[in-house]
């Protein structure tokens, strides 16, 4: 769309105004005063329309470093060890290389993505052939629970069979005419107490017994009487203590079902993973880089042996360090000398000193990385893939691919995101350093653009841009686009490549 030129005093006030907001990075409406087609006046300058690609970005201050660290813990059967070797903060460690040693044993580097979780011994020509310690422990665990369950169900039958005994006893203990042989002698006593006194009282009456006689029988009714009843009490507390035992063996019966079903979760749960023999892909193609094909035990137990590790044909856990590439030492946590407690499957023994140090050093990536902190508005700015352009205090610029991007917000509210830079040759000697990353924030490919100043507000909305051919002007109506650099995107039926707009 064409329209008239504003006056030239108008277009001055525009053409100021629009790069002053360009300048600010701020687009602004600007009121329009006429339609009237000037002549053209003072010394113009004109740009050209060009097809070209806009990116816009923004810029955040990162830190340049070696990435995270990660602690390299002593992992063993054994409940602790003792530093005996460990490599040089600063060293760099590659395949095959111990980082430290523990009771003389060295801890060796393999690449890899799955760090080992199972302990394996390995007989055979296959490496499909091992036994799984883990696996077997398990086994073994769950065999004795169901020992234990079957010895605590037993104890629980034969207290189930005493308490019905004790109170058949108790039952029998109460009746006029008891049946066990203990109770019947007693009854008997009572009841011969109990005549011997009638027949004492019947002579007392005819003065043929004196009252000495009738209180000695009346005193052994009551003695023969005292004892029937104690042994009546004895019953009722065996009784008792038959129901606790049941109560004791039923708990005992119910702790042992629950262990036998944690056992068996336990194997279940190994077993679930048995399919899953990425660790021993890892074990198998870290040895052939190392140069120890061949049968599979033969191969370990050479690697064993010239790693200089007891040539067992066992591979644990802690024999092996998984990283996905060389190492750089960043730190001792512990030095030659110190005890260290192991740390097995998540779990960490106890030293008798309260110490809990499982912990030996530190390692980083060899490659150097930046870490940016992104405000919550920047983080859609960051996705992982993204390249980005980061600049070192050299003033130089180097490449940059967002590796990942946080998702949790520290307490000043920002996300780490971290950046990996595939040419580390570029970065030269520098380690650690503050550097500036760009990243693009919008992408227009193949578009017209003019610059931001050639702008000028439309009295009824909009934008247009003055368009000269020869001396010949108008005002050209377009649409704007993306802002990035000092250019705008625009579009619309009278604007084309190669064009020329007046600029202030």
């Amino acid at each position: 769309m064409t329209l008239a030129l504003p006056s030239a005093r108008w277009r001055k006030a525009a053409v100021g105004a629009l790069a002053l907001a360009a300048l600010l990075g701020i687009a602004h409406l600007l009121p329009a005063t006429g339609r009237s087609v000037p002549g053209a006046s003072g010394a113009a300058r004109y740009a050209p329309v060009v097809r070209t690609t806009l990116v816009d970005s923004v810029t955040v201050s990162g830190t340049l470093g070696f990435g995270d660290a990660v602690d390299a813990q002593f992992i063993s059967r054994a409940r602790s060890g003792i530093v005996t070797w460990i490599a040089p903060e600063g060293s760099v460690v590659e395949r095959g290389e111990p980082l430290f040693a523990i009771d003389g044993q060295p801890v060796v580097l393999f690449y890899g993505d799955l760090p080992p979780f199972r302990s394996l011994r390995f007989h055979g020509d296959s490496f499909g052939e091992f036994e799984w310690l883990e696996l077997d422990n398990a086994r073994d665990e769950e065999r004795r629970a169901e020992l234990e369950l079957a010895a605590r169900r037993a104890q629980q039958a034969e207290a189930a069979e005493r308490l019905a005994e004790m109170r058949a006893h108790v039952a029998d203990s109460g009746r006029d005419e008891p049946r066990t042989p203990q109770f019947v002698r007693l009854a008997q006593a009572v009841a011969a107490a109990r005549d011997r006194l009638r027949r004492i009282e019947a002579l007392a009456e005819k003065n043929y017994a004196s009252a000495a006689e009738v209180q000695d029988a009346a005193y052994g009714l009551a003695a023969a009487q005292a004892e029937l009843d104690a042994a009546r009490r004895e019953r009722q507390l065996q009784l008792a203590a038959a129901e606790a035992a049941l109560a004791e063996t039923r708990l005992a019966v119910h702790r042992a079902e629950r262990a036998l079903r944690d056992a068996r979760d336990a194997r279940d749960a190994l077993l679930a993973s048995s399919n899953d023999d990425a660790d021993v892909a890892v074990l198998r193609a870290n040895l052939a880089a190392l140069g120890f094909e061949g049968p599979a035990a033969a191969s370990i137990r050479r690697w064993q042996h010239e790693s200089g590790r007891s040539a067992t044909g066992l591979v644990e856990p802690g024999h092996i360090v998984v990283a996905p590439g060389p190492v750089r030492i960043a730190a001792h946590l512990a030095g030659v000398g110190d005890v260290v407690y192991s740390r097995r499957e998540g779990q960490l023994d106890l030293a008798p000193t309260g110490n809990t140090s499982s912990q030996v050093l530190r390692y980083t990536s060899t490659a150097r990385t930046v870490t940016v902190p992104l405000e919550l508005a920047d983080l859609e700015h960051a996705r992982q893939g993204d390249e980005v352009t980061i600049t070192l205090p050299t003033g130089a610029e180097v490449r940059g691919v967002v590796r990942k991007v946080g998702r949790e917000l520290d307490p000043q509210g920002r996300a780490e995101a971290g950046i990996d830079i595939p040419d580390q040759q570029a970065l030269g000697s520098l380690e650690a350093a503050s550097v500036d990353v760009e990243f693009t924030t919008g992408r227009r490919e193949d578009v017209l653009a003019v610059p931001i100043t050639a702008l000028l507000a439309l009295p009824g909305g909009g934008y247009g841009v003055e368009v000269t051919d020869g001396n010949a002007a108008r005002l050209v109506e377009v649409e704007t686009g993306l802002f990035a650099g000092g250019m705008v995107e625009v579009s619309g039926e009278g604007i084309a490549e190669g064009m020329r707009v007046r600029v202030p």
